[in-house]
């Protein structure tokens, strides 16, 4: 497993339906794209390494150029284009400024910066990059338990007490369903304590939408603790969104994927440690997203939950389920698999 997680990350068309068309066409810039300014003096002298992240919201496209996609590096700069550019010329200034074009293979332009004999400009290239979790299809190790196969639901159970309402795909995969029971959500009908946990899920297209809680909205849950499922591609990463802890801890980095792509959890939960009725350690979470680290180690000594009237520990000395949450959001699941340790 560390070696999968420390491992470095970094078409032909068909003749579509016109809607279909129209989907691939809108959605052809969004992603990530890296490069560098090839600038000899000034700013970029030093840190020539720059980024770029296009996401969908409604009718634009939302763009952001970066010193890092993955630090938490405030914007260079950001704009708005029409969603429907096969091409996005753009031209922003600022104490630094950027005139290129965006197209789905990469961005090619130039930066401006100061200097002491005033305004200068170097040539910048970014390639857009296609980035896969290196845990995405991991298979379980012997002796761990797989929850979700894609073929039935025979290790959950319904929250309600009822049958479980969501689909069975047919690709592996199963989605949310709350088309007869809203905001149901599945649990595991075995309890464990410290465990290794892999869940693969996909965000559904709701570009539609703004960037918020409607988009893309379901959680993995050990026992009260949420990791927060959410459409994050493009968002800030604050406590409620895409890796966060559920208004506790907001992820370390924002990992999250565009929608319709498979996105990974690996996460290892220690259970708290009871001494003479009384609790002596608290419960630890570390969570990995899409490979990276964006939980380390956290001690639990709060519920994730939505409102501080809801945080307050009721710890037991015993096992607990693992949940998957209906927010009415057709998020889908698979190869999801247990381990427990020690």
């Amino acid at each position: 497993m560390n070696e999968i997680m420390n491992a470095k990350k970094i078409l032909l068309l068909a003749v579509l339906p016109a809607a279909a068309a129209a989907s691939l066409f809108a959605k052809s810039l969004e992603g990530e794209y890296v490069g560098r300014v090839d600038a000899k003096e000034a700013h970029f002298k030093d840190n020539p390494l720059i980024a770029a992240q296009v996401y969908r919201e409604g009718d634009k496209y939302k763009v952001g150029i970066y010193p890092d996609l993955w630090r938490r590096a405030p914007a260079y700069a950001k704009f708005d284009a029409d969603a429907k550019s096969r091409k996005i010329d753009f031209d922003c200034g600022g104490w630094l400024g950027f005139k290129g074009t965006i197209t789905e293979s990469g961005i090619v332009g130039e930066a401006a910066y100061s200097t002491k004999d005033g305004k200068k400009s170097a040539p910048m290239k970014l390639k857009k990059i296609d980035r896969k979790s290196p845990t995405l299809g991991m298979r379980a190790p012997k002796g761990a338990t797989v929850l979700i196969d894609g073929k039935s639901f025979d290790e959950w159970e319904s929250a309600s007490g009822k049958p479980i309402q969501w689909e069975i795909v047919g690709d592996g995969s199963v989605k949310v369903s709350d088309k007869k029971e809203q905001w149901v959500g599945i649990r595991t009908k075995k309890k464990f304590k410290s465990l290794r946990l892999h869940v693969e899920f996909m965000t559904p297209d709701e570009r539609s939408k703004p960037l918020g809680q409607g988009r893309g909205n379901s959680g993995v849950f050990v026992g009260g603790f949420e990791v927060q499922v959410l459409d994050s591609f493009g968002a800030e990463g604050v406590w409620n969104e895409c890796g966060a802890l559920y208004k506790y801890m907001p992820p370390q980095i924002n990992a999250s994927l565009p929608p319709e792509k498979w996105q990974t959890y690996d996460i290892e939960y220690r259970a708290p440690v009871f001494k003479g009725g009384k609790i002596e350690k608290y419960p630890r979470i570390t969570v990995f997203h899409n490979g990276m680290k964006i939980q380390s180690d956290i001690e639990l000594r709060e519920n994730t939950a939505n409102g501080s009237a809801y945080r307050a520990l009721a710890l037991k000395d015993e096992p607990v389920s693992i949940s998957l949450q209906n927010h009415q959001n057709p998020v889908r699941f698979r190869n999801v698999w247990v381990e427990e340790i020690e």
